[in-house]
Order: C-alpha cells, then structure tokens, then sequence
C-alpha cells in the first residue's frame, strides 16, 4: 500500500520537530527520520506503509558506537492514532539519546 493516506501528518510531525523527511532510500520508498545524539549517537523513527486493512507500525531505534546499547522498539497502531504513536516514538529516541525536545 502506499504511504499517501499518511504523508500529509508525517511531514506535519517533522517539521514540528525540525526533522526532515527522507522519502527514499536506494530507489525504495520510505518515510524515516534521523535524530543525532550529543556524543555521536544516531536516532532513527521510521513507519512503514499501511497494510490493506490499515494498520501501521513505527519503529524507534538509537545506534550507538560500536553496536553496544542499541535500542528498538515497534509500535503498532492505525491511522487514526499515527500522530500519537509517531510522539511516543519521538518521546522514546530523545530519552534514549539523552537530549531535550
């Protein structure tokens, strides 16, 4: 399915944020964000497209130096609730990386 239902609040979300966008990845498409951390940490949120019946899921993730103390988390929702899933999510990198809002 495609990301359309959804890009309106995705890019509502980051610029809120201050986050840009990415929308593809070596010729696939994709709706991820990168958050760095203060000691060269590396955020990402990324969403897969909805599946035919709706439903959407949100990874969190943080990738430290050396691959030690990675963190990830999926949350699944619908989109109705994205935009409260896609805070929780920008909520969770932040406290990983350890830096304000």
């Amino acid at each position: 399915m495609s990301y359309e239902p959804m890009d309106s609040l995705l890019q509502e979300w980051a610029m809120k944020h201050g986050l840009a966008m990415k929308t593809l990845y070596h010729d696939t498409d994709v709706r991820t964000v990168l958050l760095q951390g203060p000691q060269g940490e590396r955020g990402q949120i990324w969403v897969d497209a909805p599946t035919g019946d709706g439903s959407v899921v949100v990874h969190a993730a943080v990738y430290r130096k050396r691959g030690r103390d990675n963190r990830t988390e999926e949350m699944q929702t619908d989109l109705f609730g994205l935009g409260s899933v896609l805070e929780q999510a920008y909520a969770l990198v932040v406290d990983w990386l350890g830096t304000a809002a």
